[in-house]
């Protein structure tokens, strides 16, 4: 729930992400009788070559991908009015060398203009956000988040940052039919993360007398911010909604004179559009460690807000039934580790699970600590695997807003490396049932706590026995995000081909990838056998293995309901289909091995007197 009052600084978390704008400014009369003032507040004239100035500053022209202005919907063109926001963009792309192709008049081209932010909310994921600063009425916006919406990107919202300043900007109406940012908001079902900062309308607003220094500067380019100050007709300097872009790049509620001043120097440069950031690196918390609650990878309903709890920043809070946040963590060592989570809640909360890609690791609750900034710490005991994961927590109760989250932390409390079942080597065929001892979370990660076929081990991966040539056992039942760990006492360095022997009921589409120590060897994507004991053999070809010793495969299921019979290595051989029907090049070729498999079968066999089994 709100933290009301203040605001913790931070820029809402930018850093070096796509944004874009939108803002008011229009100076044609709208005398509808709906329409409360027939003009816009003509502080935008200003803001805009203020604000992109600012951009310019700080090197960010090239993340600047929407800019749209003029936005009061159904109000008419300029014909007889001076278009000064058109004046004040043209004047900022001549001075700054902008991309003339982000800026978009809405009172000429709304269609366009709705279709592009649309498009670029739709884009947006956990790598690549997208920060959205609010300078006019929520109705365009509003009209942009339902085309993306309605194209089937509602998911994209997530990663959409609202930043605003002004109840104003947030609730006004142009016309009775039109809609307000909380309209925009829950028509993304929540998605969408939100801030109001401080209002803007103090911060920059100020005689011309405070900004002779723009008026007498060297740079013709500052020199033209003034100018355009001057057009505003109540006589004074505004150009306040520009705060916004200074609270994205300096995490400051409270810009003013005295600090742009500073900023300014003694030049604007020019956009180097060439050079535009790239987008960061999605990344990854370590564990142990500590994680703040807003730093996930991907969310469901949750928003964010700022707390006052020690330390400031922002908490995660608006969580309800069947919410969820998603955080991508680098476990440096499988066992045993303490989780503490940061909690309020001014209601009864709720629960919440732990999941390690998509297996369910544990449930706590949460109790209602008599307010949304009353924070208590819990604790949680969770066995989590070695490597990258997706840490998911789903958050359950009853109805309404259950409690906030600050931050969570893993603390290792127990090693477990875990140990090899059974030798295992590449190249070689390994049984899938002979995964690595060490239980949930080490030797492997399944759904179930218990043995659904019943055979062969006692534990909580499902087994069953197998009607496939060689008869032994399989792995199934198997849900997504399920794996399986294979320590490899020995690995030959080269190039394999890697076959599995999988079955599944149906036709649809299936996927295995692999991989190890982290390094991914790739995927095997399959239609299903239509037939669970109607085995097939899979093969990822050509993969390079370096040669190393006690490494661990993991093998995860990235689609459910299949059985894994075997996996198999297999050198890849580079002589040709000749050589491979001579036995002496078969024995040239593949010593030993290639002797085992001739003994026992024709030298005719077509290459494959290099495998581990003569099929």
């Amino acid at each position: 729930m709100p933290y009301s009052q203040a605001f913790a600084l931070g820029g809402f978390g930018y850093n070096n992400n796509r944004f874009a704008i939108s803002a008011d400014g229009n100076n044609q009369a709208d005398n509808n009788d709906e329409a409360r003032w027939p003009r816009a507040d003509p502080d935008d004239w200003a803001a805009t070559p203020f604000g992109l100035a600012l951009i310019a500053l700080e090197g960010q022209c090239g993340n600047l991908v929407h800019y749209s202005y003029n936005n009061f919907i159904e109000s008419p063109i300029h014909s007889s009015d001076i278009n000064q926001m058109k004046k004040s963009v043209d004047g900022s792309i001549g001075f700054w060398n902008y991309d003339q192709s982000v800026f978009m008049d809405v009172t000429h081209e709304l269609n366009k203009a709705r279709t592009h932010l649309a498009n670029e909310m739709a884009k947006s994921t956990a790598a690549d956000p997208l920060y959205f600063l609010h300078a006019g009425p929520a109705e365009f916006f509003y009209q942009a988040v339902k085309e993306a919406v309605d194209g089937g990107h509602a998911n994209a919202l997530n990663y959409v940052y609202i930043i605003s300043h002004s109840g104003y900007n947030d609730d006004h109406l142009r016309r009775y039919s039109h809609h307000t940012m909380d309209d925009a908001r829950a028509y993304a079902k929540g998605n969408m993360n939100y801030i109001r900062i401080a209002d803007q309308n103090s911060g920059l607003k100020s005689s011309y007398s405070s900004y002779y220094w723009m008026r007498d500067h060297n740079d013709k380019s500052i020199k033209f911010i003034y100018d355009r100050m001057q057009a505003h007709p109540g006589n004074v300097a505004d150009p306040s909604d520009a705060g916004l872009i200074w609270y994205l790049f300096k995490n400051d509620q409270y810009a003013s004179v005295s600090k742009v001043k500073n900023a300014f120097g003694s030049n604007i440069p020019k956009c180097q559009l060439s050079e535009k950031p790239q987008p960061p690196v999605e990344p990854s918390h370590a564990v142990p460690g500590h994680i703040q609650a807003e730093k996930f990878a991907s969310q469901k309903g949750i928003k964010t807000e700022a707390t006052s709890d020690t330390g400031g920043g922002f908490n995660v809070g608006y969580i309800e039934n069947g919410d969820t946040a998603q955080y991508k963590v680098d476990v440096k060592e499988a066992g045993r580790y303490l989780f503490k989570f940061r909690v309020a809640s001014a209601t009864n909360g709720g629960a919440m699970a732990i999941k390690s890609n998509n297996a369910t690791l544990a449930s706590l609750n949460v109790s209602g600590s008599g307010g949304w900034q009353n924070w208590q710490t819990i604790e949680q005991e969770v066995t989590l695997a070695k490597g990258v994961q997706t840490l998911s927590l789903d958050f359950t109760g009853g109805s309404g807003y259950l409690f906030n989250l600050n931050w969570l932390s893993a603390e290792l409390l127990e090693s477990n490396t875990g140990t090899a079942y059974k030798t295992h080597a590449i190249p070689g065929l390994i049984q899938a049932e002979d995964y690595d001892n060490g239980g949930e979370g080490v030797g492997y990660s399944d759904s179930n706590t218990s043995n659904l076929g019943g055979q062969y081990r006692n534990d909580g991966v499902d087994i069953g026995d197998a009607a496939d040539i060689g008869g032994g056992q399989f792995v199934g039942w198997v849900e997504v995000g399920e794996w399986l760990q294979y320590t490899i006492s020995n690995i030959t360095q080269g190039n394999y081909d890697v076959n599995l022997r999988l079955a599944a009921a149906g036709t649809s589409d299936k996927s295995v990838s692999l991989n190890i120590d982290g390094n991914a060897l790739g995927s095997v994507n399959f239609k299903a056998t239509d037939g669970w004991q109607n085995w097939q053999t899979q093969t990822l070809k050509n993969v390079y293995i370096s040669g190393e010793s006690n490494q661990q495969l993991r093998v995860h299921m990235e689609t459910g309901a299949l059985n894994l019979n075997w996996i198999e290595f297999v050198p890849v051989s580079n002589v040709s289909v000749d050589q491979c029907n001579n036995t002496q090049q078969c024995r040239n070729e593949f010593g030993s091995q290639a002797t085992d498999c001739l003994n026992s079968q024709s030298a005719t066999s077509i290459c494959m007197c290099g495998t581990s089994q003569c099929l």
